[in-house]
């Protein structure tokens, strides 16, 4: 497929690199997160992982806000490439192809030389939630749901560019190209503006119905469709890898760049949860189940007045729309991963035992939906210790993906759970998964999304025609957890006070 984008270059690849076509046999997979930046070095022939580095992200967070320049962005990527170049010779002459993947509803404003307005929005910045009120003013909130699969929560763009033309409206003035993370790195890479459908799916902005850009979501926000980047599969060519950033990176000018995918379809990928038969469960800053589909339904949901269930859902469930036929259904649960920091290094051995788990009614409980952090921890009394609150804070965000994933448990029949993500390492705590959704629990090499970013490229070269083939090709399975039948009614009970919990403070 050629496209033109806003920049009004073609897509596909450029002039070729110095090395001879048979002596590339590595593919350089980028994984953007929300605070590291992953590299691997990804063998072709067989899904090898020959190399990796990483950087951390110098985010700077201030409540719920978070702004990282787009040079340390930058520098960051170029270091975690170098640090593969240190461990593996001759990296250009033997390199393929680039595709990268990122954090998703991240927020960049450019000038029309591509130059940064502003600092860019992580996803994981919330300020744009004092503003989904005004946004569901310019639009009904139910048709934003149905045609955009995301809830109304302050994280999108949309939300965030509302806020932005309140309080920094001269940035907007001086904006002309309007992306996410990714974007800006494949621009710096190619030269050209495109993205892939699951990455626009976290903008608010775009129709999953008619898989374009949606025109009355750009009018409400008061931007102009010309400053989003062109649409192009995942697995498509964004362009060659230009002079300036072969020489910064040590690579040659000319090999094919990606599109590639947002960090949530990426770590699908990586586990080989790719149908809708595996459910993927990432682990990290935001918990997230998300599994694949060919159905793209309508979300039937309740007006934005009315409480319960089905509203309370509303706001956790999404859907993005991966490429083709194919869509992503899931439930995110904000904040995991800064919930469990604070206890872990008084645990630092991963598959020591935590405290026995304790059923009666003042027994400890969290509630990973509490905004104030002294209504997050009910009941247990004063004693309770670290190692209490670790397995509360454990069993609360188990407890609430298995919640509101449970339409999906009941309608659908999966075969088994693929984590990915810090908390996988942790072997107790995924037998825990296993024992409370009652599937066996796949364990894979790996943890990132770089290896769903090597998947796309392998899709992308024509080295293999499905994604079934591409992950035969790079997913190695290390284990498998089977769930204990015997503590399923244990579960069950836990499952049940979670539930009066949240009915007791109006989210039933």
């Amino acid at each position: 497929m050629t496209a033109r984008g806003a920049d009004g270059q073609r897509s596909g690849s450029g002039n070729s690199d110095p090395a001879e076509s048979g002596g590339r046999e590595l593919l350089l997979a980028v994984d953007i997160g929300s605070t590291l930046v992953k590299v691997a070095l990804i063998r072709v022939a067989d899904g090898a992982i020959i190399a990796a580095g990483k950087t951390t992200l110098p985010v700077e967070r201030t409540g719920e806000r978070a702004e990282l320049k787009a040079e340390a962005l930058w520098a960051a990527f170029v270091s975690a490439v170098q640090a593969v170049h240190r461990q593996t010779a001759d990296v250009a002459a033997r390199l393929e192809a680039v595709s990268v993947t990122s954090q998703m509803a991240g927020l960049v404003l450019l000038d029309e030389r591509f130059r940064p307005v502003r600092g860019m929005i992580p996803g994981v910045d919330s300020r744009g939630a004092a503003y989904v009120e005004a946004f569901a003013e310019r639009l009904q909130e139910p048709l934003v749901y149905a045609r955009t699969g995301c809830p109304p929560i302050g994280i999108y763009p949309s939300v965030k560019l509302i806020g932005l033309r309140a309080e920094e409206p001269d940035a907007l003035r001086r904006t002309r190209f309007i992306g996410g993370v990714k974007e800006y790195v494949v621009q710096r890479l190619t030269g050209r503006w495109v993205t892939d459908p699951a990455t626009a799916s976290c903008t608010q902005l775009y129709d999953q119905r008619s898989g374009d850009w949606w025109p009355e979501a750009i009018a409400a926000i008061g931007i102009k469709s010309g400053m989003l980047p062109t649409l192009l599969a995942p697995e498509e060519t964004a362009g060659s890898l230009m002079a300036p950033a072969a020489r910064e990176l040590g690579l040659f000018e000319g090999m094919p760049v990606l599109v590639g995918t947002g960090d949530g379809p990426a770590a699908n990928l990586s586990t080989g949860a790719i149908t809708s038969a595996e459910l993927c469960v990432s682990f990290g800053t935001t918990a997230v189940t998300r599994y694949f589909s060919e159905e793209n339904p309508a979300f039937e949901v309740a007006p934005a007045a009315e409480e319960g269930t089905e509203a309370a859902m509303r706001r956790r469930t999404f859907r993005q729309h991966f490429g083709g036929r194919l869509f992503l259904h899931g439930c995110r649960l904000e904040g995991a991963g800064p919930a469990l920091e604070p206890l872990l290094p008084a645990f630092a051995d991963e598959t020591a035992p935590l405290p026995a788990r304790t059923m009666g009614d003042g027994a400890l409980q969290f509630d990973p939906y509490a905004e104030e952090e002294a209504n997050r921890f009910v009941g247990g009394g004063e004693s309770v210790g670290r190692g209490e609150r670790l397995r509360a804070v454990q069993d609360g965000i188990l407890l609430a993906l298995h919640r509101g994933m449970a339409p999906a448990l009941a309608g659908r029949g999966f075969r088994d759970i693929r984590p990915i993500g810090g908390g996988m390492a942790n072997r107790p705590w995924m037998q825990d998964m296993a024992d409370l959704f009652q599937l066996p629990v796949v364990l894979t090499q790996g943890g990132d999304g770089t290896l769903g970013a090597a998947m796309i490229a392998l899709k992308g070269l024509g080295v293999v025609p499905t994604w079934r083939h591409a992950a035969e090709r790079i997913v190695r399975l290390t284990g498998v957890l089977e769930p204990n039948v015997a503590v399923r009614d244990d579960w069950r009970r836990c499952a049940e006070r979670f539930r009066l919990l949240q009915e007791r403070r109006g989210r039933a």
